[in-house]
């Protein structure tokens, strides 16, 4: 079964998901994992993102960030 459904009996995000949700690219998520604190672990070669600390961060974040331009450093 695909969808949101799915996503919300799980514990984690890809980055691609919490890119999605964010409505960003999965390039702007890693940035934000390197340089704003978005909490993350690195599985293998991937991100994992906790959903519960994601969804605090970004709605904390969406309120003290400044509207940024997807890409731009």
């Amino acid at each position: 079964r695909k969808g949101g459904d799915n996503m919300q009996k799980r514990s984690i995000y890809t980055a691609q998901e919490a890119a999605q949700i964010a409505n960003v690219s999965r390039w702007t998520v890693y940035k934000w994992i390197r340089t704003k604190g978005l909490p993350a672990k690195r599985v293998g070669q991937k991100f994992v993102i906790p959903i519960k600390p994601f969804m605090c961060w970004l709605d904390n974040s969406r309120k003290t960030m400044e509207p940024t331009i997807d890409g731009a450093d």
